[in-house]
């Protein structure tokens, strides 16, 4: 005869996700709190590979790249649950009625 714990459930999978984030939040807290703290002009500099920057960083991009790059990964995600189809197709129930 088997009995639910008292204290629920649910327990174990909330035990769990605050450890999660206790592993996640955890080092970056400490990496906070144990950074050296003196800030300057010359560490508040913007650096780029050992070059001092010149002109402006923002540079425009046409937004059909980004249009090419959506449509990509649209169709890469399709691949991705097309590819399992295909390998089943001759198993599946749907095959027989394209057999020639």
């Amino acid at each position: 005869m088997t009995t639910t714990p008292a204290y629920g459930p649910y327990a174990f999978l909330v035990l769990l996700m605050v450890a999660a984030l206790l592993f996640a939040a955890g080092p970056l807290a400490l990496a906070w709190w144990l950074a050296p703290k003196k800030p300057g002009p010359m560490k508040q500099d913007i650096y780029e590979c050992g070059l001092e920057s010149k002109g402006d960083a923002w540079v425009q991009f046409r937004v059909q790249y980004y249009l090419y790059a959506i449509i990509f990964v649209i169709f890469d995600i399709e691949m991705i649950f097309l590819y399992p189809w295909a390998v089943a197709f001759n198993k599946l129930a749907c095959s027989r009625l394209w057999r020639w």
